[in-house]
């Protein structure tokens, strides 16, 4: 009886181990973070966010070519857009088209595929808008010409101090902009034609033109920071 019993064990003992040398061999596959999201801004393309698979056991890169990468908002205010979904290339996949649509702190993309755990970038800020680089009209002039040429526009135009993505840089209170009239020929832009920037906005209320001049009319708005300037449209 001992020696069955023996024998038992004995057997019992060399699956367990057999079994534990099977599990060593078993690959493991895990994401790798290669590039991540930092300081980022509104209406700038995220990242890029490179992810790379490999073999926690090996450290070797693993080739796969068929598996679908996923990235979601772990955390944070605002909603992701852009590819959220990609298939690896030789065991990688890039990011390249991410924008989320509110500004914020503590922002986190969450990484997902089939067969690999899933991981989280580290935390990232979302700015508002980035340095301030160009003038734009955000609302145009209009002029109704029946009412003769030194009557006031009827609309006035205000002009927006914006970042190289189209973001207001709201907090503007420092700069000023100054409208000059450049066509046609011989047209003067008559009336209050340079005003301080508030909030990131010049508001213009009383501008008119000089004698003799017909439309269309086209306005250049020039800002005291020497940021790119810009035209109105014609009217």
């Amino acid at each position: 009886m001992r020696m069955i019993l023996a024998v038992c064990f004995a057997a019992f003992a060399l699956s367990v181990q057999l079994r534990a040398e099977d599990s060593l061999l078993v690959p493991a596959p895990r994401l790798f973070i290669l590039s991540q999201a930092n300081q980022e801004v509104m209406n700038k393309a995220i990242g890029p966010v490179t992810v790379e698979a490999f073999d926690a056991f090996t450290l070797g890169h693993i080739n796969d070519n068929a598996t679908k990468v996923t990235i979601s908002l772990a955390s944070g205010p605002g909603q992701l857009q852009g590819t959220l979904t990609k298939p690896m290339v030789n065991g990688a996949v890039k990011f390249t088209d991410l924008m989320v649509t509110a500004p914020g702190s503590g922002y986190q993309f969450l990484i997902s595929a089939a067969g690999y755990p899933p991981i989280k970038t580290l935390p990232f800020t979302v700015h508002a808008y980035g340095t301030p680089r160009q003038l734009s009209f955000s609302i145009e002039p209009s002029k109704d010409w029946f009412s003769g040429y030194d009557a006031v526009f009827s609309t006035q135009p205000v002009v927006a101090v914006l970042d190289g993505y189209g973001n207001l840089i709201a907090d503007d209170n420092a700069s000023a902009v100054t409208l000059k009239c450049v066509d046609p020929q011989g047209c003067m832009l008559l009336g209050t034609a340079t005003v301080p920037v508030v909030n990131g906005h010049a508001v213009f209320t009383n501008l008119h033109l000089n004698a003799g001049v017909t439309g269309p009319v086209t306005l250049e708005a020039i800002s005291s920071q020497q940021l790119i300037a810009t035209d109105s449209t014609a009217f």
